[in-house]
């Protein structure tokens, strides 16, 4: 079926040809407002590739995309396009510039185009902000102040470092004690630890609110100010006690107590105030609130506080109560107040305290933070003295910036851009051709609020750039793309219907209030589907009291619901109903299918169980705790028994997990486990001599073998190596939990290869690490695998698929601020637990929150729509115990609302009658399609003959030095960064003059980041090693420093690097540098592990060099001290190494 059949299809993408041209055209600067699907990507393709053809350098652009994976795929896209006009006729390549909008090309230049971007040095600066930040630091590290070199911290180490942080700042010495106790009066332990993970996150809010404002002392009035408070909540008690006549009070409560029952009851209320005032005045004032108003204090004033007949007989007592109790209302007002203002500045101290105690974590391991990357660069571009010369080294590289998805581009990094195109608005430069600003983004899909982003900044900088712009006679231009070359019209036909009347953006009036799309695909049918709410099933009878605990009973409302999804989806399959690809229909396969949830919770972990049971292949969760996986939780108990054979729980895991699959409790463990009295299951089961527990046997004793291995080298081994011939550790893993495990087990491995270079690699420490480990790692989903998907929106934002499911639809704006906390940028913190507590500002601060997030609330509905491109599944479940059984801001009515007025029919679903609009397609009969994976030959399981699996003996991991050398704090710290830059300096001045060693060794030691008393001292300790005539063979013309040797010792491979290594005529010199410690007083006290090492070194090269003498030598650089090794020394060692 045609693409450009009727005249309306025609006329959306003639608009959307015109304007994506005008988006491409060099000669402006452009901001774009793109809807979903529009190509917003192929646009900034598009441009790139016009700037080149126009003759702008490569290495001139600034491309900032929002993530690594959109990066990836716009790279790739420009690539594919240059690379296709390298081999395009010359017909076909001249109709491709043209359609690009290039007339009269030069079509030699645009072939060139490929080659010349290949061999741009550092590549195409398509990259997030966070990596353009960390190339900007990395250039100019002393002028932005962090050390040369810096690591990135992931957010695993990030989060490692806030909880020692976290500790930090609970037990320094200058912790905020009182700000602790003020939160941890009213809190309990979790909600405290929820409250303290919130200020962690937003540290750098209170860092730049104060940073701004100069000091803190200046802040802390600032915010008392705010509230109205001019008092202490003790010094205002106080006030208001003085102000009242008890004595009279007093005598009401008197009075209040001889009248009916009610009266008693405020007679007893009063009573209590009294005898408050009395034993505890600071603590009266609660009591006051519970005498005057319902709800224990925290409702409304009392209707009433005396009787009529009671009121009668003494007419004074309801007027002194009641301006008692309207004393009282005013007073909560103002004390809510003061509260309010104390626990922002509690919330402050605590917060900057964590960011000073995180900055110091960060700087002890030399590491930066994502947050760190942007502030630093911002303060560098910013605010720094070397900004005009920073700004002017990068004015000469930087001709183009273009900026994708902007809407979730935040201030902060909107504030950080501006300095670098400053300079293209400052009149007419010495360049021929203009300096050009480009933005592309949608307001309506801005829903990274938590993460800073706010679309009315990105509706700003578009009048800003507009403004700039025309002050310097320079072209702009703002086009509009509306044309979806990726959803059904009924799709679009629906999300226009449901914003047509709903604000998505709190700003003034503009272009971005009319939500319009039209439709590319306007002959490709698609369906949008609503189905009747899910109501809540009656609850089942009670079950006995020995069922077990965790029976999964499925009669919850959203196990229900799963369910019926998994079910309708299992039948839209069956019945060969169709989705579009390349213009014509096939079958729909479960991986065309995306659910989408708002959050992680019971709905996300139903539908996962409920596709498995439908035996629909699953992708899995888009998010994991590493450390919660299954996998990850078979792998881990490996390495406990591997440390600790006789550690019962973890071998009772590993025999019921997939290496031995002994899974049968009452078969297999029970006469493991049972009677053993003081006998540990180790040693029942290697007393054990049944064949069925022959392979656990053989597989423990393997573990506990390689106790001393790294993490990587036994992971390695227990899921690569076919365990006594059979299956390997993937295959069995595969077999009991899917294939979804992997990715987990990927990133565990991924974990053991990449330690922190300042830990000892042990598999105590791996284990310690990943089970304190609680932050969650994003696994890729972005492919259609042939697998549902099941993710929150926020997690397919840029993703689509023919089929999409909301089946999460019914709840309301989450509007609550998180934690209590609301932050203004320029008002500052708000901490409000309860809406009932707000005074005046914070009960402003809550509505405009709630406003923003209400916004928030339907953009999130609207990049969940426009993620389907043939059809659109909307249900929810019953949601709280309205009557309605959903919110007023519900997903699901909204859309239900819309259906209707478009006309929608009834169709039927698992619920009921229910609307669509449009009507399913089904494929042509023909053979049903399968997807299977094709078994491996046998000869891909089968060892090559001859062949011997080879285990490899990295030296240096072979034994382990005590771990204390490798201490991240102290002592340890300090000689592993002195041990580094010495070796540093050994490795690199003996290639360089001797008269210029002096000045190369301070310089390098100063750009390392040490102090002058480090530099002075480690320079002369290098220069005394390398100058020492004993040693002037190791360092002479006929050594090299990091030789790598690779070979065989002990019928194990041997690989490692060895720090020195000199070839003489007769000779071979083998050197190790020691710079962690003073020499022992002989060779024979040496640390085992490092003679070992040369042992193996030794025994490798005397293969590679026979007719030469093989010496072999430590150095340890603090005498400086040569010591060999004797041969018999060394011998000794490698016989112990193979008898072990």
């Amino acid at each position: 079926m045609g693409r450009c059949g009727g005249g309306r299809m025609n006329r959306a993408i003639a608009a959307a040809n015109k304007n994506q041209r005008l988006a491409a055209d060099p000669r402006h600067s452009v901001f774009v407002t793109a809807n979903a699907g529009s190509g917003k990507t192929k646009v900034l393709v598009d441009r790139i590739a016009r700037l080149l053809l126009e003759g702008s350098k490569p290495s001139a652009f600034l491309c900032i995309t929002y993530t690594k994976a959109a990066a990836a795929e716009m790279q790739r896209r420009l690539f594919e396009r240059l690379g296709g006009w390298c081999v395009a006729s010359d017909e076909k390549l001249a109709a491709d510039l043209k359609e690009l909008g290039v007339e009269a090309a030069d079509l030699g230049r645009a072939r060139a185009l490929f080659a010349q971007a290949l061999e741009t040095p550092g590549g195409l600066k398509i990259q997030t902000i966070h990596a353009f930040c960390e190339r900007l630091l990395a250039r100019f590290p002393l002028e932005a102040g962090v050390p040369p070199g810096f690591d990135i911290a992931d957010e695993a180490r990030a989060a490692a470092l806030l909880a020692q942080a976290r500790a930090d700042t609970a037990l320094g010495e200058d912790a905020p004690v009182d700000a602790f106790r003020r939160f941890a009066a009213r809190l309990s332990g979790e909600a405290l630890d929820r409250l303290l993970d919130r200020l962690a996150q937003q540290r750098a809010d209170f860092h730049r609110f104060v940073a701004n404002r100069d000091v803190v002392l200046v802040v802390e009035p600032q915010i008392k100010n705010r509230h109205g408070a001019r008092r202490t909540a003790e010094q205002f008690c106080r006030h208001f006690l003085a102000q009242h006549d008890w004595v009279s009070l007093r005598k009401a409560a008197g009075v209040l107590a001889s009248g009916s029952s009610s009266d008693q009851d405020a007679a007893e209320r009063l009573r209590a105030v009294l005898d408050c005032i009395e034993a505890e005045p600071a603590n009266a004032l609660p009591k006051c609130f519970a005498f005057a108003f319902t709800n224990g204090g925290k409702g409304d004033p009392y209707k009433r506080y005396v009787t009529a007949n009671l009121q009668k007989a003494h007419p004074w007592l309801e007027p002194l109560l009641r301006d008692f109790a309207d004393d009282c209302l005013e007073a909560r007002e103002t004390l809510n107040a003061i509260e309010r203002a104390e626990d922002a500045i509690a919330a402050l101290q605590l917060a900057l305290m964590l960011d000073r105690t995180y900055q110091a974590a960060k700087n002890r391991t030399g590491a930066l933070d994502f947050d760190d990357l942007i502030e630093h660069a911002h303060a560098l571009l910013r605010r720094s003295d070397a900004a005009p010369w920073v700004l002017y080294k990068l004015d000469g590289g930087i001709d183009h910036i273009l900026i994708d998805e902007g809407q979730d581009t935040s201030p902060t990094q909107w504030d950080l851009i501006a300095p670098l195109q400053d300079e293209f608005f400052s009149g007419l430069g010495a360049r021929p051709r203009p300096r050009t600003m480009f933005a592309v983004g949608d307001p309506k899909q801005s829903i990274y609020a938590f993460q800073g982003a706010d679309p009315r900044r990105f509706l700003s900088e578009a009048q800003a750039l507009s403004k700039r712009a025309h002050r310097a006679k320079q072209g702009f231009i703002a086009p509009v793309l509306e044309t979806s070359f990726r959803s059904a019209p009924e799709v679009l036909r629906a999300v226009d219907a449901v914003f047509a009347d709903r604000e998505l953006v709190a700003a003034p009036p503009g272009k971005h209030d009319e939500i319009r799309h039209l439709a590319a695909r306007e002959q490709e049918g698609g369906v949008v589907e609503v189905w009747p709410l899910a109501m809540r099933p009656v609850a089942p009878p009670a079950v006995p009291w020995d069922a077990p605990m965790d029976v999964e009973t499925g009669a919850s409302v959203h196990a229900q619901l799963a369910k019926s999804i998994a079910a309708r989806v299992k039948d839209m399959i069956a019945a060969r109903e169709a989705v579009w690809e390349k213009g014509a229909l096939r079958p729909m396969r479960a991986g065309d299918v995306l659910a989408l949830v708002r959050t992680r919770g019971a709905m996300f972990r139903e539908l996962i169980k409920a596709f498995k049971r439908a035996e629909l292949p699953v992708a899995g969760a888009d998010r994991m705790v590493l450390r919660d996986e299954l996998a990850v939780e078979d792998c881990l108990a490996l390495l406990r028994v591997a440390l600790d054979p006789a550690d019962d729980l973890a071998l009772a895991c590993v025999l019921k997990g997939p290496w031995c699959n002994l899974d049968d409790d009452d078969a297999d463990i029970f006469p493991l486990a049972y009677g053993r009295k003081y006998e540990t299951l180790h040693a029942r089961l290697m007393a054990n001599a049944e064949q069925k527990y022959a392979f656990a046997r053989a597989f423990v004793s393997d573990l506990a073998a390689r106790a001393g291995a790294d993490p990587f080298a036994f992971l390695s081994w227990a899921l690569e190596t076919p365990h006594e011939g059979g299956a390997t550790g993937w295959e069995r893993v595969f077999a009991r939990l899917g294939y979804e495990a992997r990715d987990p087990l990927e990133e565990l491995l991924q974990r053991a290869l990449h330690l922190a270079p300042q830990e000892a690699p042990t598999l105590q420490r791996f284990l310690y690490d990943i089970e304190v480990d609680a932050g969650q790692v994003k696994r890729e989903l972005e492919a259609e695998t042939g697998a549902v998907r099941v993710m929150t929106v926020h997690g397919a934002k840029g993703l689509e698929a023919p089929v999409v499911i909301l089946p999460d639809c019914t709840a309301e704006a989450n509007d609550k601020p998180e934690e209590g906390l609301i932050f203004d940028d320029e008002e500052g913190p708000y901490i409000s637990f309860r809406k009932g507590d707000d005074d005046r500002k914070c009960a402003a601060a809550r509505a405009a929150h709630a406003a923003r997030m209400l916004g928030e609330h339907w953009r999130l509905l609207y990049v969940a729509m426009t993620r389907a491109r043939d059809r659109l599944i909307v249900c929810g479940a019953q949601f709280g115990n309205s009557a309605r059984g959903e919110a007023d801001e519900s997903w699901r009515l909204a859309v239900e609302e819309a259906l209707r007025k478009l006309g929608a029919s009834p169709c039927e679903t698992p619920y009921g009658e229910g609307l669509h609009l449009g009507a399913p397609l089904h494929a042509e009969a023909g053979e049903k399609e399968t997807l299977t994976h094709a078994p491996l030959p046998a000869w891909a399981k089968t060892p090559a003959s001859r062949a011997a699996r080879l285990e490899v003996a990295a030296p240096s991991r072979i034994a382990h030095v005590e771990a204390s050398l490798f201490s991240p704090r102290g002592d340890g710290q300090k000689r592993f960064r002195r041990g580094r830059l010495i070796h540093g300096l050994l490795q690199r001045l003996p290639e360089i003059a001797p008269e210029r060693r002096d000045e190369a060794a301070r310089a390098w030691l100063a750009r390392q980041g040490a102090e002058e008393n480090e530099i002075e001292a480690y320079a002369r300790e290098a220069l005394t090693v390398i100058g020492d005539e004993r040693f002037a063979a190791a360092f002479g013309p006929h050594s090299r420093a990091e030789a790598p040797i690779v070979g065989q010792a002990a019928g194990k491979a041997v690989r490692g690097v060895v720090d020195r290594l000199a070839i003489e005529a007769n000779r071979v010199l083998v050197l190790d540098f020691k710079t962690d410690r003073p020499a022992p007083a002989h060779a024979e006290k040496a640390p085992r592990a490092y003679v070992l090492q040369l042992a193996l070194y030794r025994d490798v090269l005397r293969k590679i060099f026979p007719s030469k003498d093989v010496a072999s030598a430590l150095l340890w650089t603090e005498a400086p001290v040569l010591m060999p090794l004797p041969d018999a020394l060394l011998d000794a060692a490698l016989a112990e190494f193979q008898r072990s």
